[in-house]
């Protein structure tokens, strides 16, 4: 199981790590940051308790799944997501 989230990738569009035992999205910022493509990320059924604001550094991320989480509170930024699942 993957407890954190992987960094600097500058090229990423779409990253699905569902099932796992992510607990945070620390770092969730460097994920794609160098490309102009809509991002697509997946965190469904993890252990995720809060989302920061940094989530609002990811560039044009367009779709966000975090259902089945822990989630108790969930970061303003995330109103420009297009697709939001939680």
């Amino acid at each position: 199981s993957i407890r954190s989230l992987p960094r600097d990738l500058p090229q990423l569009r779409h990253l699905v790590l569902s099932k796992n035992e992510l607990v945070d999205l620390n770092g969730v910022e460097t994920l794609g940051r160098t490309s102009p493509e809509p991002k697509v990320f997946d965190f469904s059924y993890n252990k995720i308790v809060r989302i920061w604001s940094s989530i609002a550094n990811v560039r044009n991320l367009s779709r966000l799944n975090v259902k089945a989480n822990n989630l108790t509170s969930l970061s303003d930024q995330l109103l420009n997501v297009k697709s939001l699942n939680c």
